[in-house]
């Protein structure tokens, strides 16, 4: 057993300091020409193609487009993909894959036409509404198909359930053109013209649930992704500086993804289970990256690239629980072409407890104070080395001390002899609603694991609790029994 240190030891050890020596071990390892523990990446370009792109992932398939004429379809490896492209098509391309089916277009009979696959060029099922002069799906869930048609002048954004005749127009009244990107957990997003401006927004299923989710004070915007009730995309500014965001429903609910070391151009093309990818401009080239719900969180996927790529986007990516599988493409100066991409990294589930020493584990949502959440260490586990800052429960993320630092500290909750890692996590943005009976935490170590832990909870209503005390004179120190 290891020794346990002190009580506290938030105040004796420099979080930046960890940081330091933790980045320093991974860009080591990553220049050394040895790639990083926590990520592999699968290199999907097919042999014999001069250019493949890598859109949609779900599960272990992975679609995209490559020069052979289309759609294509991955298992994960480059050497198992299956060309898509429908008998009669001269092209065709692939944008998203749930639960087996395969989503995009094809170019067919003169014309673009919306459809599905279901693992075979053979399978191509239309899903072109009637009347419609061109129609594309560019997302899918769970049998359900996203995307636009037009029936005339503009596009006209549409959900289907697997049929053309299923089409829901979604067009909102007033607006001259609309698409929709994404779908999940019922929810559809894309954007909408209006008076010139294209403006993110969110459906619920029909053309009057839109939800207008354009940022007060930028240019234009636009959502490209939804997943477990977070929507990304971008918001641009009126001189074209163009800003990755993340949203929970609302316009007011959006934020700043914008890496502090990115250049004017940014975007966040897809989300899951806490977690959004997308590209960042830095030094000159698109880097695809990681964020887990700010700016501050972005992992940069393109440094696990060799020195060969000169750019790289992330499309898309699927979090399972165990594994997190982000797809994209970059462009390769020592074979000149583009490649599609994929990044893998598994996920260590560990054990937490939220509200130590409480069984009902009870959260008042309206209490705008914090509730403590600790990550448990055991004898092959030490939760003293996962990054404070990287911790988000419900998606919330810990409160700061007034410095900006995250407000932990390490304890043994739980009398086993070993330190825990114990954060104060602020109950006014968790992701919860009243019937939720559990919440997940997810976040990382500093050498880069990510980790997830489950823990029940009970939602209880804002008259039940007691309202936060204030932090000050807290002296940095956040016991794990402190109350909301």
């Amino acid at each position: 057993m290891k020794q346990s240190p002190a009580a506290n030891l938030s105040s004796l050890i420099s979080l930046p300091a960890i940081r330091h020596w933790a980045a320093v071990a991974l860009i080591t390892s990553v220049l050394g020409g040895t790639s990083n523990a926590q990520w592999n990446v699968v290199g999907l370009h097919p042999v014999g193609a001069t250019r493949s792109q890598a859109l949609g992932v779900g599960g272990n398939q992975q679609v995209g487009t490559t020069s052979f004429g289309g759609a294509i379809l991955w298992s994960g490896t480059a050497a198992s993909w299956v060309n898509l492209n429908p008998p009669g098509s001269a092209f065709s391309t692939a944008f998203g894959v749930s639960s087996g089916q395969q989503v995009g277009w094809a170019f067919i009979a003169g014309g673009v036409r919306a459809g599905t696959w279901g693992g075979t060029a053979a399978s191509w099922v239309s899903l072109h509404p009637p009347g419609a002069f061109y129609s594309a799906a560019r997302g899918g869930d769970g049998g359900w198909q996203v995307g636009e048609a037009s029936f005339g002048e503009g596009g006209h954004a549409g959900l289907w359930a697997g049929t053309a005749a299923s089409f829901v127009d979604l067009h909102p009244a007033g607006a001259s053109d609309s698409s929709a990107n994404g779908v999940g957990g019922g929810q559809q997003v894309g954007y909408a013209v209006v008076r010139g401006r294209t403006r993110a927004r969110l459906w619920s299923g029909s053309p009057d649930s839109w939800v207008n989710l354009h940022p007060t004070g930028w240019g234009e915007s636009e959502s490209t992704g939804v997943s477990s009730r977070q929507q990304v995309g971008y918001a641009m500014l009126n001189d074209g500086e163009r800003h990755a965001g993340l949203w929970t429903g609302t316009a007011a609910s959006w934020v700043d993804l914008h890496p502090a070391n990115a250049e004017p151009r940014s975007w966040a093309t897809g989300v899951s289970g806490g977690y959004q990818v997308g590209f960042a401009s830095i030094s000159g080239a698109d880097h695809a990256g990681m964020w887990s719900g700010r700016a501050s969180s972005w992992v940069d996927l393109h440094a696990l690239l060799p020195g060969s790529f000169l750019y790289s986007q992330a499309s898309g990516i699927h979090n399972d629980v165990h594994t997190i599988r982000i797809v994209g493409q970059g462009y390769n100066t020592a074979t000149n072409r583009v490649e599609a991409l994929m990044w893998v990294a598994p996920v260590l589930h560990v054990s937490i407890d939220v509200k130590p020493g409480s069984l009902a584990n009870t959260i008042n949502l309206g209490s705008n104070g914090s509730i403590p959440v600790a990550v448990l260490s055991n004898a092959d586990f030490d939760a003293t080395q996962v990054d404070p800052a990287s911790v988000r429960l419900a998606n919330s993320i810990a409160w700061n001390r007034g410095n900006g630092m995250p407000l932990f500290s390490f304890e043994d909750v739980n009398g086993d002899g070993l330190m825990d890692l114990v954060v104060q996590i602020g109950t006014h943005s968790l992701q919860l609603t009243a019937g939720d009976t559990e919440a997940v935490l997810q976040g990382s170590t500093f050498g880069g694991q990510l980790i997830r832990g489950v823990d029940h909870v009970k939602i209880v209503p804002q008259s039940g609790m007691i309202h936060a005390r204030s932090q000050s004179g807290n002296g940095g120190h956040c016991p794990s029994r402190l109350t909301e």
